[in-house]
């Protein structure tokens, strides 16, 4: 069973931006899950940059556009 988790790096780094810069960051969470959603891991090693595998755990760096720039 893949299980996908966050590094707390992360978690407090969208936290703090959430409050400055509210509604700007608010759908990270989604588009996390749906980048990911019901894709094999295969796939999503070969779309995205593994950063390390270690025993049972891959950890992959996932790179989100800019929503700015998605609407130019």
């Amino acid at each position: 069973m893949v299980r996908f988790t966050t590094i707390s790096y992360f978690r407090e780094r969208l936290a703090g931006l959430l409050k400055v810069k509210k509604g700007v960051y608010s759908t990270v969470e989604d588009e996390i899950r749906r980048e990911f959603h019901a894709k094999p891991i295969e796939e999503i090693r070969i779309n995205n940059d593994m950063v390390l595998m270690e025993e049972d755990m891959v950890i992959i760096k996932l790179r989100l556009p800019d929503k700015k720039h998605r609407l130019a």
